[in-house]
């Protein structure tokens, strides 16, 4: 529009301008200006050729003018062409200063990176080798010894990780000493670098071919049960755990592994399903074993010992060495009358679920005290499931579980109880028991 009225294009700028500060004040006035500029600025065409500039700047169409429009653009496209090779060149030092200096940096960046790469790699080589390597103790590593030990297995195991961590260590230092050094020259890293991952499939390829051909992939689970009768006529059942003695010459590849290559103790965290039946009049132990490989027969050694009206669980199992990928397994359930109590003797190493105390309330349902051992109510209190009433108005003061008793069995549940509370972290109770008066005296202090 400047061109069209001859006028110089910031004075045409100016006009608009104070068309929006002179309708400022009426509403929306100002940003109807706003829009009648873009849309001029849009729907305008551009000018392209010469005559087109003619169009613009109101001159009519003939030779003379066609003449000096086209002269002025191609002087106007001279001048900017020269222009910009002056720039250029009065600036090309500045412009390869600056692209190498990012290339330095990114080059610098990258290096640095790999040289870290490479440190940590050779820093892992190291430490793997320290945890893999012969006699290491690393849990991780003494568990591998246990399983693939028996006809040097585990020492191709150890030396695939670790020439396979070589690789990365050697690739990253040779790409930061190239950055750094573009002129230093290696000798037969590509023969290093081939020599080792062929190396590593090698042994990849035995190592899996060697697990392949053993006995580690089972289908199928195998289950299998012992019954076992407590002969007993006491409505008291104490369960406790006994520990077994492991061999001096057994290794221990774990805190709860130890073998022989031949044998295989493993720990069992014991743990007992307790179950009543009307029809059950004499209490019995069932022992429940299970193991990978359906069509295998188990071979497990569980001792328990069963003495009168005592259960004793063993804290470790044993099967044969051939047989550790089977990843054994042992439950208990002890299926009792109704009215049979049981006692647990320990307070730790045997994890209970059912009804202990007969009182047709699963234990774990119950309520107790923070500790989750003791209870303690008017004239009753409740320890590790056995109850025992105290002050009792009726000739016989002691009423164990409800019931009483004589006194030889009286003692054997007030003897438990006294063991239990005194292995209860901060419990602050005094228990009294006086036989000449024929009562308990229980008192939290």
């Amino acid at each position: 529009m400047a061109a069209y009225f001859g006028m110089d294009i910031t004075v045409m700028r100016l006009i608009w301008v104070g068309a929006f500060l002179f309708l400022w004040v009426a509403p929306g006035s100002s940003f109807l200006v706003i829009l009648l500029y873009f849309i001029l600025w849009a729907v305008l065409p551009k000018a392209e050729t010469a005559s087109d500039f003619l169009k613009m700047k109101g001159k009519p169409l003939n030779f003379d003018n066609l003449k000096e429009e086209s002269s002025k653009l191609v002087q106007f496209a001279n001048e900017t062409t020269t222009r910009a090779g002056e720039i250029y060149i009065e600036n090309k030092p500045y412009i390869n200063n600056a692209s190498s200096g990012v290339w330095n940096i990114l080059k610098y960046i990258v290096g640095v990176f790999f040289a870290l790469m490479a440190f940590g790699s050779i820093i892992g080589v190291f430490v793997l080798f320290g945890l893999f390597g012969i006699d290491s103790n690393f849990p991780g590593a003494n568990e591998m010894k246990f399983l693939f030990d028996d006809d040097g297995l585990y020492t191709v195991f150890s030396a695939l990780i670790i020439i396979g961590s070589l690789i990365p260590a050697v690739l990253f230092s040779v790409l930061s000493i190239k950055i750094f050094s573009p002129k230093t020259k290696l000798r037969n890293i590509g023969w290093v670098l081939g020599a080792l991952f062929l190396t590593v499939v090698g042994l990849g390829a035995y190592f899996g071919i060697s697990m392949a051909k053993r006995e580690m992939f089972f289908k199928g689970h195998k289950e299998d049960t012992e019954e076992i009768s407590i002969n007993t006529k006491s409505d008291t059942i104490y369960a406790d755990f006994k520990q077994v003695t492991i061999p001096q010459n057994f290794t221990a590849y774990d805190d709860d592994l130890y073998s022989d290559k031949v044998s295989v103790y493993h720990k069992d965290w014991i743990h007992v399903d307790v179950t009543r039946k009307a029809d059950v009049k004499t209490p019995y132990l069932i022992i429940k074993k299970e193991a990978k490989g359906y069509n295998l027969p188990l071979n497990v050694n569980v001792p328990v010992d069963i003495i009168g009206n005592k259960v004793i669980f063993p804290n470790y199992i044993k099967y044969p060495y051939e047989h550790r990928f089977r990843d054994y397994s042992v439950d208990y359930e002890l299926v009792l009358p109704l009215k049979t109590v049981v006692i647990p003797v320990k307070q730790d190493g045997i994890s209970f679920d059912g009804d202990l105390n007969a009182d047709g309330i699963n234990d774990n349902d119950q309520e107790k005290d923070e500790d989750g051992n003791i209870k303690i109510e008017k004239n009753k209190i409740t320890v590790n499931g056995s109850t025992i009433e105290y002050n009792s108005d009726d000739e016989d003061s002691i009423i164990v579980n409800g019931k009483k008793v004589a006194s030889d069995k009286a003692d054997q549940v007030i003897d438990s109880m006294k063991h239990s509370i005194k292995k209860m972290k901060g419990a602050n109770i005094d228990f009294k028991v006086d036989k000449d008066k024929n009562e308990i005296s229980i008192k939290t202090k």
